[in-house]
């Protein structure tokens, strides 16, 4: 009889539990919806942790904030001498802004994201990018530099990033350029580099609008995503994941409808 009533709950949690008959592989987790503002999931997700690269984010909407699109942005030698991810940026290139923000968000230049911020003068810009965290209604983050590399006060919560990432997709470019797949962009003096975004969920996710990768050895692999079936709109946020993909996807899956076939004819 034990051994009966265990199985019947057993059944019962799978069949309407929802999200909580799948484990996930994140440290902290936040699916959030865009128009409720309400979390509808979350692990741990009011836990300091380090971002990485989900980071230019807030480097990406702070930049078309205050910024013009168009303007160009001349890069100087430590920008183009930034460690980590790389659009091999050139010294005294002449680029737009725009341009820099796809390389940023698409290939994950951290060449791009100090060029975008010393172009504004370093300091006062990362002090912009709190500002955004304070309009967006993150309390729990602190950001220190614009790439996200590992630093003793650039934190942030997995709810945090969730409001942030709802923030910024309410404007109309920063969502154009996180849900686009292949870009060719462009510098002054006519250099070309083909993009390709590293988000994966572009391709594996119909529902995907957009989001940012992240990765360093202390933060682990970090991934911010947005997802619609056209009636809901959730950003999901998983922090030090080595299954981000797939938990992405099954999250989405236990709370927005199935995406529409395609039809063959």
């Amino acid at each position: 009889m034990k051994y009966r009533v265990i199985a019947v709950l057993s059944i019962f949690m799978m069949l309407f539990g929802g999200i909580h008959s799948y484990s996930y592989s994140a440290k902290a987790i936040c699916l959030y919806d865009t128009e409720s503002k309400q979390m509808v999931y979350g692990y741990n997700e009011n836990i300091r942790m380090l971002p990485a690269s989900i980071t230019k984010i807030v480097t990406a909407i702070t930049a078309l904030e205050i910024g013009n699109p168009e303007e160009i942005v001349t890069v100087d030698q430590k920008s183009a001498n930034t460690e980590g991810s790389s659009l091999y940026l050139r010294v005294g290139e002449q680029i737009t802004l725009l341009n820099l923000i796809y390389g940023m968000m698409l290939h994950s230049g951290n060449d791009a994201a100090n060029a975008i911020a010393t172009h504004f003068g370093y300091d006062a810009f990362v002090e912009k990018m709190n500002e955004t965290v304070k309009k967006a209604t993150a309390t729990d983050s602190h950001f220190e530099n614009p790439s996200g590399l590992d630093g003793e006060n650039h934190f942030v919560t997995a709810l945090d990033m969730a409001k942030i990432t709802a923030y910024a997709m309410k404007n109309p470019v920063f969502c154009e350029i996180v849900g686009t797949k292949n870009k060719n962009i462009v510098s002054e003096d006519g250099y070309t580099r083909y993009l390709k975004n590293h988000n994966k969920l572009l391709w594996m996710y119909e529902n995907t609008k957009g989001g940012k990768t992240g990765f360093t050895k202390k933060a682990g692999r970090t991934l911010v995503s947005s997802a619609s079936d056209g009636e809901r709109s959730l950003v999901c946020v998983t922090l030090n994941d080595s299954d981000d993909w797939n938990d992405h996807i099954s999250l989405y899956k236990s709370y927005l409808k199935p995406p529409e076939k395609k039809s063959t004819q």
